[in-house]
């Protein structure tokens, strides 16, 4: 399990919770697409999925696309999205397993997992990718989906970028 965090340098990982904002520069983007060309799979929240609306593919290397994957516990996020409209790249949606079902469709595969009081379970996330054929995972999510995993000592290796500009 590897994270990427880009921050600002006075550690703010964006402006709001609403808002979307390049932090780093092209430097940090190449970087990145050559973690995502090693990795079987990316993870990001709903938050960050619905905000930032991510291609999540690698593009200023080249290199194949990781399965592009979401964590949206009650299966709320709508489908206009990149992800689930470019056919870049699979998508996985994992959701409560107290109220759905594994289901496919033409736009991702639903992955039920253990719901801890609305949270999905990490340990279970990783168990469920684990069997789906996912090795190698990179998160690339939000404050609370990056802390889930670094609380429970979860995570491999960090990948910290920050920015020389202060956000506020």
């Amino acid at each position: 399990v590897i994270v990427k965090i880009a921050q600002s340098n006075n550690g703010f990982m964006g402006i709001d919770s609403d808002s979307s904002i390049w932090i780093t520069g092209d430097d940090v983007k190449i970087d990145t697409h050559k973690l995502r060309s090693r990795v079987d799979g990316i993870l990001i929240g709903r938050k960050t999925a619905e905000v930032d609306n991510p291609q999540l593919t690698v593009r200023k290397i080249e290199g194949n696309n990781p399965i592009r994957i979401v964590a949206d516990t009650y299966r709320k996020l709508p489908l206009t999205l990149n992800i689930f409209n470019d056919k870049l790249a699979d998508n996985i949606v994992l959701c409560s397993d107290d109220k759905f079902e594994h289901t496919v469709t033409s736009s991702c595969t639903y992955l039920p997992v253990k719901d801890d009081d609305g949270f999905l379970n990490t340990d279970d996330i990783l168990n469920i990718l684990g069997d789906y054929g996912l090795n190698m995972l990179l998160i690339e999510g939000g404050k609370e989906l990056i802390s889930s995993f670094l609380s429970k000592n979860l995570v491999d290796e960090v990948y910290l970028y920050t920015s020389n500009n202060n956000l506020s």
